[in-house]
């Protein structure tokens, strides 16, 4: 009865532990539920851009108008004409209101993700040969018989 249960909670959580698709969330919260002053600076600029957005839309029903964000030269996704037209530009304005403040960082994240390691590690040691090999020898080759096994059928 709990592998089913199991397996069902896995496949909806896309392997991801619940615990932790709960307690991410919920810790964002928490933090945003103790400084006022970022509710403040989220809550002015939401404001700001459903302002923004309520005006374009109302000068786009009243004929053709300047957008109110400018895709950036490599935005791709809003280049067809049919974008250009109610309702679909008054989406893509939306959309591009939302994320034009996002910031973008050019290259790999690997190269930060290795500095902040570098910084927060011990010292490098060399790998160890394969663990039990010794002991056990080498018996099948990578990855193994069990990835061919059928589970049993769980009643």
């Amino acid at each position: 009865m709990d592998v089913p249960l199991k397996l069902w909670i896995a496949r909806l959580a896309s392997g991801l532990s619940p615990a932790a698709l709960v307690l991410a969330p919920m810790d964002w919260w928490l933090h945003l539920l103790v400084s006022p002053a970022k509710q403040a600076q989220l809550t002015a600029s939401g404001l700001n851009k459903v302002q923004a957005w309520a005006f374009y839309l109302w000068r786009a029903a009243h004929g053709p108008c300047e957008d109110c964000v400018t895709p950036a030269p490599q935005e791709k996704r809003f280049s067809q004409p049919e974008w250009q037209q109610l309702p679909f530009n008054a989406l893509a304005q939306g959309f591009l209101l939302q994320f034009a403040s996002a910031r973008t960082h050019a290259g790999s994240w690997w190269s930060h993700w290795q500095g902040w390691l570098a910084t927060h590690s011990s010292r490098r040691v060399k790998a160890r040969p394969v663990a039990g090999l010794r002991l056990h020898g080498r018996s099948v080759p990578a990855p193994g018989t069990y990835v061919h096994d059928r589970a049993p059928a769980h009643r």
